[in-house]
């Protein structure tokens, strides 16, 4: 059970809570609720409190500055922030205190609060899990060295290069992953158990649920991550609030993806997921692995090529399809990527 600690000056918003959630349900137990941050302060110093539920606007001292004061002293603790408020500029500063979740007190009653808590009990259970542990798969999970599939070791490789989530964002991390697991040799058995890891991760990242299926064959399994990554940019599409820093992130992503041919520059992307150019640059590179630019310059090319295998095109008109108004600085670029021209790259598909 993880000790859950309430922190909300209304007494009946307190309690409430309190009543309100099956806390068991999801590993989760109340131990105390307080009305202000210094009474949390004097709590934690003599209580075990793994997760602290606070809210925003706290008398004395806010929501926020109690986080970056307890953050010193209990490195360890968790926290979700309650408000009456769903703007974004409170969720934003939210992400940037590292919080699990950011809640409405005026959705507490309605049925995505079980899927919150849940999620909630999901990431506690899986840092201790990570804390107490040598992370990634073991023989506990049932999975060995098989004849047929891959070594222990070379299977945690696979999963730790899937569990950065990269692949979601990135086309050339995807692709080449993919080549990768294909001809790794990995069983069905392991195969089925990796899938089932990466939609725990799904779940997780993006509040996503995708069932795994049986396997057949092993091509099943390529056709679900396949389909899987499909889905994840259709439901964050369609998510009306940013609930985390990965989902800002893929859409910051599909942002760039639907605008690459335009002159775009960090500063847009950033505003157009509500956040300062510097937390998006920190956080995008940290995310996908790729600097803004180098990401955006991957995207122009890799259209480029796309389109030099479908039809034979002048490379400055090519050049201005994908985002550079400079021909000559397009053919530098397209040369250091691949290693050929426009020309040479064109014939090889030529008929």
């Amino acid at each position: 059970m993880h000790n859950v600690l309430i922190i909300d000056d209304d007494k009946l918003a307190r309690e409430g809570m309190r009543s309100i959630i099956y806390w068991e349900k999801y590993n989760l137990r109340v131990v105390g609720d307080v009305a202000n941050g210094m009474q949390a302060l004097e709590f934690l110093k003599g209580h075990q409190v793994d997760l602290a539920i606070v809210d925003i606007s706290l008398p004395l001292i806010s929501g926020f500055e109690f986080i970056e004061i307890s953050k010193k002293q209990f490195p360890s603790l968790k926290y979700v922030v309650l408000s009456f408020h769903e703007d974004f500029e409170n969720v934003h500063s939210a992400m940037q205190y590292g919080v699990l979740d950011y809640i409405s007190k005026l959705r507490l009653e309605e049925t995505d609060c079980e899927k919150t808590f849940s999620r909630i009990g999901k990431l506690l259970d899986k840092d201790e899990s990570d804390a107490d542990s040598e992370p990634g798969i073991s023989a506990d999970d049932g999975i060995t060295d098989e004849e047929d599939g891959l070594s222990l070791k070379a299977l945690n490789a696979i999963r730790a290069e899937w569990g950065k989530l990269q692949w979601v964002y990135c086309d050339r991390v995807y692709y080449r992953l993919m080549e990768e697991i294909k001809k790794s040799g990995i069983s069905k058995r392991q195969l089925e158990r990796l899938l089932m890891w990466i939609s725990q991760e799904l779940e997780i990242s993006f509040d996503l649920i995708r069932d795994v299926p049986f396997l057949n064959e092993r091509s099943d399994g390529f056709d679900w991550i396949e389909e899987c990554r499909k889905y994840v940019y259709y439901y964050v599409d369609k998510l009306t609030e940013y609930r985390n820093m990965k989902v800002c992130i893929l859409r910051s992503v599909m942002f760039i993806k639907n605008n690459f041919a335009s002159q775009i520059t960090s500063e847009e992307v950033a505003q157009a997921v509500n956040m300062s150019r510097s937390y998006f640059s920190i956080n995008f590179r940290q995310e996908t692995g790729d600097t803004f630019y180098d990401f955006l310059k991957n995207e122009r090319i890799d259209y480029a090529t796309h389109i030099l295998r479908a039809k034979r095109i002048r490379t400055e008109e090519l050049a201005l399809l994908v985002g550079y108004e400079d021909p000559k600085y397009f053919s530098k670029v397209f040369l250091q990527e691949t290693g050929m021209n426009c020309s040479e790259y064109a014939k090889q598909f030529s008929p």
